[in-house]
């Protein structure tokens, strides 16, 4: 199967949206919820932010969000509302940590579709990231992963990412993890 990755545009934000909603593992019945962050120019889940696998008959297969560091907590509190409302009280009983930082490419959110799985469409899409952040100049390439999920920690690290540490956010346990050639081979 034949996969082109390319940028996002404007009509891809319901794509967007289904990605972000099923990476975090969330009820898909909130798209509409998630939908005005990614239609949105200034937040961390714009279609601007975002890639797109499509396969070589049109099927837009899969997608990773991915952004610098510098912009998180610039549009971290934008992006939220957005997505949680108004209600500053939603967003102020929300646990979580900075999930990037400064001089760090962070691969935000990745999904593929059920029926576009098991074809490599995910990798490509980290290489692709990976590829995207060291040619912006970024030495360190991060990500997050629930540390509950074993199998999902192993893909990374078979990808070349070591855990650094623990974090929580949005009140779980998750693994940071750096690209080990983004850090001089480590």
């Amino acid at each position: 199967m034949e996969i082109i990755i390319r940028n996002a545009v404007s009509s891809d934000s319901e794509f967007i949206a289904w990605t972000v909603m099923t990476a975090i593992g969330a009820e898909l019945d909130g798209l509409d919820r998630a939908l005005p962050m990614c239609q949105a120019e200034d937040t961390l889940y714009s279609w601007k932010n975002a890639r797109i696998a499509v396969t070589e008959d049109g099927t837009v297969a899969g997608c990773l969000i991915s952004y610098p560091g510098e912009i998180y907590e610039r549009l971290r509190d934008r992006t939220w509302k957005r997505f949680l409302g108004n209600a500053k009280e939603k967003i102020a009983r929300q646990k979580f940590e900075s999930e990037t930082f400064p001089g760090e490419y962070y691969l935000d959110s990745l999904a593929v579709k059920p029926e576009c799985r098991r074809h490599g469409i995910a990798r490509l899409l980290m290489r692709d990231g990976i590829a995207r952040g060291c040619s912006l100049g970024f030495k360190r390439i991060t990500l997050i992963a629930k540390s509950a999920s074993p199998a999902l920690l192993a893909y990374y690290g078979g990808m070349g990412f070591v855990a650094e540490n623990r974090m929580t956010f949005f009140g779980e346990d998750y693994t940071r993890m750096a690209w080990k050639d983004a850090k001089g081979g480590q």
